[in-house]
Protein backbone atom coordinates (compact mmCIF):
# COMPACT_ATOMS: atom_id res chain seq x y z
CA UNK A 1 0.00 0.00 0.00
CA UNK A 2 1.56 3.42 -1.08
CA UNK A 3 1.91 5.49 1.82
CA UNK A 4 0.14 8.16 0.68
CA UNK A 5 -3.33 6.83 0.13
CA UNK A 6 -3.24 6.47 3.95
CA UNK A 7 -2.80 9.76 4.38
CA UNK A 8 -6.17 11.97 5.43
CA UNK A 9 -6.90 15.73 4.61
CA UNK A 10 -7.33 18.26 7.66
CA UNK A 11 -11.49 18.30 7.81
CA UNK A 12 -11.18 14.54 8.34
CA UNK A 13 -10.58 15.26 12.20
CA UNK A 14 -12.93 15.17 14.73
CA UNK A 15 -15.04 18.65 13.90
CA UNK A 16 -16.01 17.79 11.08
CA UNK A 17 -16.46 14.24 10.90
CA UNK A 18 -14.94 12.90 7.89
CA UNK A 19 -16.74 15.46 5.55
CA UNK A 20 -15.03 18.72 3.70
CA UNK A 21 -16.91 21.53 5.57
CA UNK A 22 -18.51 24.72 3.60
CA UNK A 23 -16.40 27.42 2.20
CA UNK A 24 -18.44 29.35 4.54
CA UNK A 25 -17.59 27.38 7.63
CA UNK A 26 -14.14 27.60 6.78
CA UNK A 27 -13.73 31.57 6.49
CA UNK A 28 -15.92 31.57 9.75
CA UNK A 29 -13.46 29.49 11.43
CA UNK A 30 -10.19 31.12 9.86
CA UNK A 31 -11.04 34.08 11.31
CA UNK A 32 -12.02 33.31 14.81
CA UNK A 33 -8.63 31.90 14.74
CA UNK A 34 -6.73 35.06 12.95
CA UNK A 35 -8.98 37.00 16.16
CA UNK A 36 -7.95 34.91 18.46
CA UNK A 37 -4.28 34.63 17.75
CA UNK A 38 -4.20 38.44 17.17
CA UNK A 39 -1.96 40.49 19.03
CA UNK A 40 -4.46 43.51 20.29
CA UNK A 41 -5.65 41.55 22.79
CA UNK A 42 -6.08 42.90 26.60
CA UNK A 43 -5.57 40.40 29.70
CA UNK A 44 -8.79 39.62 31.21
CA UNK A 45 -7.31 40.26 35.01
CA UNK A 46 -4.09 42.21 35.96
CA UNK A 47 -3.86 39.15 38.70
CA UNK A 48 -4.62 36.04 36.60
CA UNK A 49 -2.14 37.31 34.35
CA UNK A 50 -1.67 35.15 30.87
CA UNK A 51 -3.87 32.26 31.58
CA UNK A 52 -7.02 34.12 30.16
CA UNK A 53 -4.79 34.69 27.02
CA UNK A 54 -3.43 30.76 27.52
CA UNK A 55 -6.86 29.85 27.09
CA UNK A 56 -7.50 31.93 23.95
CA UNK A 57 -4.51 30.32 22.27
CA UNK A 58 -5.68 26.71 23.40
CA UNK A 59 -8.91 27.05 22.08
CA UNK A 60 -7.61 27.99 18.69
CA UNK A 61 -5.24 24.97 18.37
CA UNK A 62 -7.99 23.02 19.06
CA UNK A 63 -9.86 25.00 15.63
CA UNK A 64 -6.96 24.44 14.02
CA UNK A 65 -5.60 21.43 14.45
CA UNK A 66 -9.13 19.61 15.02
CA UNK A 67 -8.22 18.05 18.67
CA UNK A 68 -9.71 18.91 21.65
CA UNK A 69 -7.16 19.92 24.74
CA UNK A 70 -8.52 17.94 28.26
CA UNK A 71 -7.75 21.36 30.05
CA UNK A 72 -8.92 18.84 33.06
CA UNK A 73 -5.77 17.18 32.43
CA UNK A 74 -3.60 19.78 32.49
CA UNK A 75 -1.03 20.57 35.12
CA UNK A 76 -0.28 23.95 36.82
CA UNK A 77 1.96 24.95 39.10
CA UNK A 78 1.51 27.76 41.38
CA UNK A 79 4.63 29.96 41.09
CA UNK A 80 3.86 33.48 42.84
CA UNK A 81 -0.25 33.63 43.49
CA UNK A 82 -1.21 35.17 46.76
CA UNK A 83 -3.72 32.55 48.56
CA UNK A 84 -7.24 34.64 47.83
CA UNK A 85 -5.88 34.71 43.86
CA UNK A 86 -5.24 30.78 44.41
CA UNK A 87 -8.39 30.21 45.18
CA UNK A 88 -10.04 32.25 42.50
CA UNK A 89 -8.12 30.61 40.29
CA UNK A 90 -9.04 27.10 41.34
CA UNK A 91 -12.71 27.75 40.59
CA UNK A 92 -12.03 29.59 37.59
CA UNK A 93 -9.55 27.33 35.29
CA UNK A 94 -10.17 23.80 35.00
CA UNK A 95 -6.58 22.70 35.23
CA UNK A 96 -5.52 20.55 38.15
CA UNK A 97 -3.42 23.00 40.12
CA UNK A 98 -0.15 21.87 42.34
CA UNK A 99 1.98 23.51 45.27
CA UNK A 100 5.14 22.13 45.26
CA UNK A 101 6.53 20.49 41.74
CA UNK A 102 4.71 18.66 38.66
CA UNK A 103 6.05 16.31 36.70
CA UNK A 104 7.21 16.09 32.97
CA UNK A 105 8.68 13.62 30.92
CA UNK A 106 9.65 12.48 33.85
CA UNK A 107 11.47 15.17 35.34
CA UNK A 108 10.01 16.54 38.69
CA UNK A 109 9.89 20.34 38.11
CA UNK A 110 9.46 22.83 41.04
CA UNK A 111 9.01 26.46 41.92
CA UNK A 112 12.58 27.64 41.81
CA UNK A 113 15.63 26.07 40.13
CA UNK A 114 17.06 25.04 43.46
CA UNK A 115 14.19 23.23 44.21
CA UNK A 116 13.62 21.58 40.76
CA UNK A 117 17.78 20.58 41.69
CA UNK A 118 17.34 19.15 45.25
CA UNK A 119 13.81 17.46 44.36
CA UNK A 120 15.46 16.03 41.15
CA UNK A 121 18.51 14.66 42.42
CA UNK A 122 16.75 13.44 45.93
CA UNK A 123 14.34 11.38 43.82
CA UNK A 124 16.94 10.24 41.81
CA UNK A 125 19.07 9.24 44.23
CA UNK A 126 16.30 7.09 45.89
CA UNK A 127 15.58 5.49 42.70
CA UNK A 128 19.41 4.31 42.74
CA UNK A 129 19.21 3.32 46.11
CA UNK A 130 16.21 1.00 45.57
CA UNK A 131 18.04 -0.36 42.74
CA UNK A 132 21.39 -1.10 44.66
CA UNK A 133 19.19 -2.68 47.24
CA UNK A 134 17.13 -5.29 44.64
CA UNK A 135 20.69 -6.56 43.13
CA UNK A 136 21.59 -7.31 46.83
CA UNK A 137 19.58 -10.57 46.74
CA UNK A 138 21.15 -11.79 43.33
CA UNK A 139 24.36 -13.43 43.66
CA UNK A 140 26.81 -10.91 41.45
CA UNK A 141 30.46 -11.17 41.87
Amino acid sequence: MDRRSKRHAWWQTVPYGGSKPDKETMVFEKRAVLEALSGGRKMADKDMGALPVFLEEVEAFSVVSGFRVNLSKALALDLAFVRETMNDLLWRYPFRWEEDSVSHLGLRIARTVSETASVYYRLLLQGVRADLAGWRRYPIS
